[in-house]
């Protein structure tokens, strides 16, 4: 497939994996022999991007984050960086049954405010779109594999698709919202990934790890 690119959100498979293999503690993905077994034919690493970004307040998961990168690297798969940003999120009384389970309501001794800093990953939706104009304009891409389920991504699409380029969508679904989604209906085709498809090609642990 050598005009072929394939481009994974990282982010967005392993939230998905982890909700699809829940009682597994951790969850690796081996991504080029999942390829090549998926399509049957001969995959180049280089042309496989991983979009990715460290979780750097959380020291313990940031170290399993660079050793998995570290496997994909020495596969030859190409590491595109991103960011988390800290955001501060503010619940005022009247609207913090979003932070409950549905039917709970704070009683009356509840304080009347919450204010709480969370991440929300960054650049990795725009580093996405970058690459697959990238790829179509200067690398030459008759085809264009896109391993993620985010809709932000379908103006690059059809800016894409103007070009007379394909685009494939694989993603793993977990909702009926997931499988019917806008980016979908842009993209020349879509192929959910099964269970039994996946987990020949997910490990929990590194050599040493416990």
């Amino acid at each position: 497939m050598k005009n072929s690119f394939f481009l994974i959100d990282g982010f967005n498979v392993y939230h998905h994996l982890l909700k699809l293999f829940p009682r597994k503690k951790h969850v690796y993905f081996d991504i080029l022999p999942f390829l090549q077994q998926f399509f049957k034919e001969r995959i180049l690493p280089h042309h496989i991007f991983f979009f990715t970004a460290y979780t750097v307040w959380d020291k313990e998961k940031e170290a399993r984050h660079k050793e998995y990168v570290k496997f994909l690297r020495n596969k030859g798969i190409q590491i595109v960086q991103g960011r988390f940003k800290k955001v501060t999120r503010n619940f005022q009384k009247n609207n913090m049954q979003v932070l409950f389970p549905e039917g709970f309501l704070p009683d009356e001794n509840f304080p009347p405010k919450i204010v709480f800093e969370n991440h929300e990953e960054k650049e990795t939706d725009v580093n996405i779109a970058v690459k697959m104009l990238e790829c179509a304009f200067l690398k030459g891409a008759e085809k264009i594999f896109l391993l993620s389920g985010d809709s932000d991504l379908v103006p690059a699409v059809q800016s894409v698709k103007k070009e007379k380029k394909e685009i494939f969508i694989t993603n793993i679904s977990t909702t009926a919202k997931e499988k019917y989604s806008k980016l979908s209906e842009v993209c020349d085709a879509r192929k959910e990934l099964l269970k039994d498809e996946l987990e020949p090609f997910l490990f929990e642990f590194f050599e040493g790890e416990k």
